[in-house]
């Protein structure tokens, strides 16, 4: 039976770190929805999603990103049994997922002050440059429909513990479906 399962959570989570373990004691395919977000962006001719997503204008960039994520996981779904998708903002993608696969969805609920500290840490960046980075992020996402992604969770982990913790609640989550 062909299984995905998605991981939520805010930039700086711990999304990344905690998918690429998963993937690593299932042997699943890893599909990063941001480095397809870059990948689709520069197949447009930008550097940035942002800048894809303002120059598209929201509509035609939801259309567009949606059609050609759809395609990814089709193909990864395809070829693996088990897919492992870190991150996800379109709603419209949750949805078919949920429907067509009986997905579960894993948030990782993190203050938000813990976000802005990892991601100044990982980019070397003030914290007062990681929110307004940030501020113009959650723009975006919450018109794609993260919040609504959010609420269609399966279960929620505190990832304000340490990444052992949280490593070992996804793995007894997974091993329940």
């Amino acid at each position: 039976m062909r299984k995905i399962i998605l991981v939520l959570g805010r930039t700086g989570a711990g999304k990344s770190t905690l998918c690429q373990k998963l993937a690593d004691t299932f042997q699943a395919k890893l599909l990063s929805f941001a480095k397809c977000g870059k990948d689709f962006a520069a197949l447009h001719g930008y550097r940035h999603i942002r800048k894809c997503y303002n120059e598209l204008g929201p509509e035609q960039f939801k259309k567009l990103f949606s059609d050609y994520f759809e395609e990814i996981i089709i193909c990864a779904v395809e070829e693996y049994s088990f897919v492992i998708i870190d991150g996800l903002y379109v709603y419209e993608i949750a949805k078919c997922l949920k429907s067509k696969y009986n997905s579960p969805f894993l948030y990782i609920d993190v203050p938000l002050e813990v976000c802005y500290e990892r991601i100044a840490k990982r980019e070397s960046m003030t914290i007062e440059q990681v929110k307004a980075e940030y501020a113009s992020k959650e723009i975006m996402k919450q018109y794609l429909g993260n919040e609504l992604i959010i609420n269609m969770s399966d279960c929620i982990i505190n990832g304000n513990q340490d990444s052992d913790t949280v490593y070992s609640s996804a793995v007894a989550l997974i091993n329940t479906l």
